[in-house]
């Protein structure tokens, strides 16, 4: 682990989604959500990480989504 990378905590980032940690929980256990590490017991989410997952969820508007939508692509 590079000791100069930022990351947040499971509790850290549930704070900043306004998410419940359990939810966290249940997405590592999906495989779902961003990657994360193990080190010593403690689940952190190094920022790079959770800034591209961020990135990836972007929508510019809710139709982007619907299936008419994939069908164009």
């Amino acid at each position: 682990m590079n000791e100069d990378e930022p990351y947040l905590s499971a509790r850290e980032l549930a704070k900043r989604w306004r998410i419940p940690i359990a939810t966290l929980r249940q997405w590592r256990w999906l495989k779902k959500g961003p990657h994360f590490r193990k080190v010593e017991g403690r689940t952190l989410y190094y920022l790079k990480d959770v800034l591209a997952f961020e990135e990836a969820a972007l929508r510019h508007h809710t139709t982007m989504d619907s299936p008419s939508f994939k069908k164009l692509f």
